[in-house]
């Protein structure tokens, strides 16, 4: 799984990181490991699938909007 070729990937992965890290805030780097299907392995963000990258952090997407399944067994 590798989705940093795909533009859709690129453009999102830019706009989060401008809008969340463009600052000199201290930071946690947290890694994350095997990227889910339906999450990292789609949109290229660690722990963001296409559902919360458009709900939560505000930044549409071409996605298809398939909730990350490590995700869905915590919210219901």
């Amino acid at each position: 799984m590798y989705p940093y070729k795909d533009e859709e990937v690129k453009r999102v992965t830019g706009v989060f990181f401008k809008k969340y890290y463009n600052d000199r805030k201290h930071r946690t780097l947290i890694l994350g490991i095997n990227p889910g299907r339906f999450g990292a392995g789609v949109t290229g963000l660690t722990f963001t699938d296409p559902i919360r990258l458009e709900a939560e952090c505000g930044i549409p997407n071409k996605f298809d909007k398939k909730q990350e399944l490590s995700i869905a067994s915590t919210l219901n």
